[in-house]
């Protein structure tokens, strides 16, 4: 599979058909296979993951792929990694949901400032991890994109550098906990050397903007499904002709 940091060997891996339920942003579709296994996913993080709605996003890409896939979001904004380990109903949510995944996003700085990754966000990315787990959930990281200009706070003068710190993070992330890590910021690197035309950041150099979060949907539902996208609709502002380059540009993405 592309996009791994390990090989997932679990029940994802052999899913052909899902079902999908609604989350915010996301529009009604039918079972392609009616009777087939669910696989539901809940993502986890903040502005990240909801502008755009990123988890709506992913439905439609999988659906035009011959998959659908059911998708649950908490996201409030510039929540981390921390506040949700801490949070009851998101525990709650997790012990009831019956997730086939979890999608575990941290707030755009932490995991790149090395004593708050140490102090706050591994081990609340460990917490939730094995609280999935324990419920059967399979884990995935979604590996943020530095900011534009960098970070004073991290200590990074440079957009490649603080993607170096995230990069790592992640990867430490995924590896210290048997999970896997949907490598959105390294993707983001390399169209941006490759397409730099195709405008990645919103206007702040911190979030996406809808192509941005068009290709973080690309990587994430390829980590999700263990499917290699063959089709790229054009949804809202993203045109039909912008997601196939999008589409293409990260098949050339390193692994």
């Amino acid at each position: 599979m592309r996009h791994n940091s390990k090989t997932r060997t679990g029940p994802l891996a052999f899913v052909l058909a899902l079902v999908l339920t609604l989350a915010p942003g996301c529009s009604a579709a039918s079972s392609l296979f009616a009777g087939e296994a669910d696989a539901r996913v809940l993502f986890i993080g903040n502005s990240h993951t909801h502008v755009n709605d990123v988890p709506g996003m992913v439905v439609e890409l999988a659906d035009a792929n011959g998959m659908t896939v059911e998708v649950d979001m908490v996201a409030p904004g510039g929540w981390t990694l921390s506040q949700h380990a801490a949070d009851g109903n998101l525990r709650e949510m997790i012990a009831t949901g019956d997730y086939d995944i979890v999608v575990l996003q941290e707030q755009s700085e932490k995991p790149a400032h090395h004593a708050d990754f140490q102090r706050d966000t591994a081990p609340s990315a460990e917490a939730l991890a094995r609280m999935a787990q324990t419920h059967g959930a399979e884990v995935v990281f979604y590996q943020t994109w530095g900011r534009e200009q960098g970070s004073l706070y991290t200590g990074h003068n440079s957009y490649d550098a603080m993607q170096s710190a995230l990069t790592f993070a992640y990867d430490t992330m995924a590896f210290d906990n048997d999970a896997e890590v949907a490598p959105v910021g390294e993707t983001w690197r390399y169209v941006r050397q490759v397409a730099p035309h195709i405008e990645l950041f919103s206007a702040d150099g911190n979030h996406a903007s809808p192509h941005g979060s068009y290709l973080a949907a690309i990587v994430l539902t390829e980590a999700i499904t263990d499917v290699e996208l063959t089709e790229a609709p054009g949804l809202g502002a993203v045109d039909e002709t912008t997601a196939g380059y999008l589409l293409t540009y990260s098949d050339g993405a390193p692994a």
